[in-house]
């Protein structure tokens, strides 16, 4: 098995939320050089490729086989990858590049993006060959002393100090392909309502707007179908709520309520068609689950939970209780644990996605309720846990 081989079949699906069956992951061996003196300006400049980095690690890290800590301006990247594309459009995706980046195929520029944190995608069809056989070049831009932009806890020191963690630039998350109908659904946003025992479905349509299309919803638990239901899109929408059938029997309930004794997940597969002509299909997951905060003394709190606190004096302190509307217990402490993967050989990439769920199974031994990371293929595992993900920022 080479090298490309195997990393590509080590990094899952990287948007477990929005799964088509057919995608090409592009993580593996790239062609690479530092370009400190900014004396290229597009792929065309370049007459050579002195070094080779494994994507997505950055290559500062030991696994992108270069683990060059110094100071750089800018870097690219470059490599081939086949295609046929057979009529769909053709979108190119980006995990996260650190922190200007400028995307060309085959020469053309397709993308430009800043923001080191942020995923962007770009609709590349226009730039195809006709033969399969095509070629992406990336460009980085990072000054590591520009001090006023976003830079998380990265330092600006040659070598790390404090709580500052090592600098880190370019292409740091998954690079990947997908193929869409000219007329696509682009997101999706599920939203639980635990009073009503229903869940709201919000498409985003994308791509060439036409009339005549319906969304398709089967929404499962396990084998048991919960909802099927199709759809009108009207006016580019079809937000809808779908009502779960609620026997009032609280055993059925709990088997489809979220919570840390039973994470249950429900599965789903949408279609989007124009007539009975299917133009998108994938899989997602949702679950029925309500959040919110209680502020307690910790005097208050249940002998259970105060035996969590960090000391005894924090008895008159007042402490944030998570409330998990459709959990037993009522409230459970937030204890975070945030996972940067800052000490391994990726450098806040980690090097195998599918060792997540073990990373859950820590965080119980350790009386912990909530996981937060920066790589999105995570959050399956965590969702299937009895821990609690954090999506927002750093």
């Amino acid at each position: 098995m080479d090298g490309k081989l195997e990393v590509e079949l080590q990094f899952e699906y990287p948007r477990p939320q929005l799964e088509r069956p057919h995608w090409i992951s592009l993580n593996g061996r790239w062609r690479f050089l530092f370009d400190n003196d900014r004396r290229y300006r597009q792929p065309a400049d370049i007459a050579s490729w002195p070094l080779s980095i494994e994507v997505p690690f950055p290559p500062e890290s030991k696994a992108s086989g270069i683990g060059d800590r110094g100071y750089h301006l800018a870097c690219w990247y470059e490599r081939e990858f086949e295609i046929a594309p057979e009529g769909k459009r053709v979108l190119l995706h980006f995990g996260a590049v650190d922190y200007y980046a400028s995307v060309w195929l085959n020469g053309r520029l397709v993308a430009s993006h800043e923001g080191g944190h942020t995923p962007f995608w770009a609709d590349i069809t226009f730039a195809l060959k006709d033969t399969k056989e095509q070629t992406v070049t990336v460009m980085a831009y990072d000054d590591p002393h520009e001090l006023t932009k976003p830079r998380g806890k990265q330092d600006w020191q040659l070598e790390p100090h404090s709580m500052w963690y090592p600098r880190t630039s370019g292409i740091w998350q998954t690079v990947w392909l997908e193929c869409v109908s000219s007329t696509y659904i682009e997101s999706i946003r599920w939203t639980p309502h635990l009073d009503g025992f229903a869940i709201s479905l919000e498409p985003d349509i994308g791509g060439e707007p036409v009339d005549n299309l319906t969304v398709d919803v089967l929404l499962l638990h396990g084998t048991r179908v919960l909802a099927q239901d199709s759809y009108a899109v009207i006016d580019g929408e079809a937000d809808r709520r779908i009502v779960l059938s609620d026997p009032g029997i609280d055993d059925y309930r709990n088997e489809l309520l979220w919570s840390p004794e039973r994470p249950t997940l429900l599965d789903a597969n949408l279609r989007l068609r124009r007539g009975d002509v299917v133009l998108d299909e994938f899989k997602s997951y949702t679950a029925l689950r309500s959040v919110g905060f209680d502020a307690h003394k910790s005097g208050d709190v249940p002998d259970a939970l105060a035996e969590l606190a960090d000391s005894p004096e924090r008895t008159n302190q007042v402490v944030d209780l998570l409330r998990l509307d459709q959990n037993p217990r009522g409230t459970v402490e937030w204890r975070q644990v945030v996972n940067q993967n800052r000490a391994d050989s990726g450098l806040g990439v980690a090097e195998v996605l599918s060792a997540f769920p073990k990373d859950a199974e820590s965080l119980r031994e350790a009386v912990l309720s909530d996981y937060r990371s920066e790589a999105d293929a995570a959050y399956r595992g965590v969702d299937q846990s009895d821990e609690l993900r954090w999506d927002g920022p750093s």
